[in-house]
């Protein structure tokens, strides 16, 4: 099966593809796009609820977002999933933020565009060692890195 077609949006690269969140237990598939132009990894509120129930952590203070259209967004939950791609179990959990206002479908450029149930952003990639390749779309090559002084 080909990979899953790598999109480039001016220095922005982004693809999709079908993953795994695990949480108390439980795993679920979902669709993913991976985007390095976005700072944080976030899910639906309404996909996230449907899977685990409301088991989220408030902020203490919101989080302002923008959506790829730039329409503005605030988060004030997250929760700590296992993210799964591949079959390889991303450890340890990442931070994910719920979005309450994730919009289904956007405009862009005159484009609708569908958005999955979660998007993983740069922070997430750089993290787990995961890399968006032309040939074989979304890679997981190794974990982060950590500076040693020695």
């Amino acid at each position: 099966m080909p990979p899953p077609p790598i999109l480039r949006a001016g220095s922005c690269v982004r693809a999709r593809k079908t993953i795994r969140l695990k949480l108390a237990g439980k795993e679920v598939e979902c669709t993913a796009l991976f985007d390095t132009g976005s700072s944080y990894t976030v899910v639906q509120r309404a996909f996230f609820e449907r899977s685990f129930g409301a088991s989220w952590e408030r902020l203490s203070k919101p989080v302002k977002l923008y959506l790829i259209n730039g329409e503005h967004v605030e988060a004030d939950k997250y929760a700590q999933v296992t993210i799964i791609v591949d079959g390889v179990e991303l450890l340890p959990p990442e931070t994910v933020l719920v979005l309450d206002e994730y919009a289904e479908e956007v405009e862009v450029e005159g484009v609708k565009v569908k958005l999955p149930e979660v998007i993983v952003g740069a922070g997430t990639m750089d993290k787990y060692g995961i890399l968006l390749d032309p040939r074989e779309g979304v890679k997981v090559v190794g974990a982060g890195f950590l500076l040693s002084s020695s």
